[in-house]
């Protein structure tokens, strides 16, 4: 695939060249609007229910934490919360109960010197340029025993195969590593946690991606829908209103006829294992 290199051996994918990806970033976040916070909220729900059955209560570390959505859910819960976000436009949206709770580097976290019953990192790790080294890191941050979860995005998806260069989660150069369910599961353990499962469960995420997809093949208008409920169309403020109209109308059209289809598609792929993302719980060993 264009811009991207395979590594047979270690299951994973690259982003080649690799570049920079810090121009990229700037207009990432945005406001959500009230659909997609509705969305938001129920999958932060079913995120805390996924660590709560690994540990009950405790510290937790939210790598690459944004603007603290899921620290908040959490911190609500009972935990003793801390993040890791370095982007400053994503750290400013912090809510006040979550202002000092945030560190801009994973270097800050380790300076603050606290152990951590459970990590984190929902679909950050393909974000980092070095992933094997930060999942040692944040080993370190654990306790004995503690738990990390990581979600990411599937190369051996279905979705990726059909999407190509039009993949929602290719997403390059802001994902520079791309896993499989045995990459991921090799680059934990190779990091000295053992891995307890790798599934594939993320129902609402995996059907907007496939949606998303799907739309971008059908439309060529490359991840509109999740800009324009994410961001508020903040990645597209060059465009003129007609350009945006018609973004919209060919949206409009053909997202009728792919999400019922994509709603019903998840299921058989999860099951499958070649669904839009993977997650991974693993432990500290003693």
């Amino acid at each position: 695939m264009e811009g991207l290199r395979f590594c047979p051996a270690c299951k994973v994918g690259f982003a080649h060249p690799a570049g920079s990806a810090g121009d990229y970033y700037p207009e990432y976040y945005g406001e959500l609007g009230p659909f997609s916070r509705a969305l938001q909220e129920r999958w932060l729900s079913a995120k805390r229910r996924r660590i709560e059955s690994l540990v009950p209560r405790g510290r937790v570390l939210d790598f690459g934490c944004g603007s603290g959505a899921f620290l908040r859910v959490l911190q609500e819960a009972g935990w003793d919360v801390r993040g890791v976000e370095p982007m400053e436009a994503a750290r400013a949206r912090l809510c006040a109960p979550l202002r000092g709770k945030v560190h801009p580097s994973l270097e800050a976290a380790e300076e603050e010197g606290l152990r951590f019953d459970a990590v984190t990192l929902w679909h950050s790790l393909e974000h980092v340029p070095d992933p094997g080294g930060a999942l040692r890191r944040l080993g370190g941050l654990l306790r004995g025993g503690g738990a990390l979860y990581a979600a990411v995005p599937n190369f051996e998806s279905l979705e990726r195969r059909i999407g190509g260069t039009q993949w929602f989660s290719l997403d390059i150069p802001r994902h520079r590593t791309h896993f499989t369910p045995e990459g991921l599961a090799r680059a934990l353990s190779d990091a000295g946690f053992a891995v307890e499962s790798v599934r594939q469960r993320a129902f609402t995420y995996d059907s907007f991606a496939l949606l998303q997809t799907l739309l971008n093949k059908a439309t060529g208008d490359r991840d509109f829908l999740y800009d324009e409920l994410k961001r508020g169309g903040s990645m597209r403020r060059s465009w003129s209103r007609f350009r945006r109209a018609g973004a919209w109308v060919r949206t409009l059209t053909a997202a009728p006829f792919i999400l019922p289809a994509a709603l019903a598609a998840v299921p058989l792929l999860q099951a499958l294992g070649i669904s839009g993302s993977v997650e991974a719980a693993a432990r500290k060993k003693p």
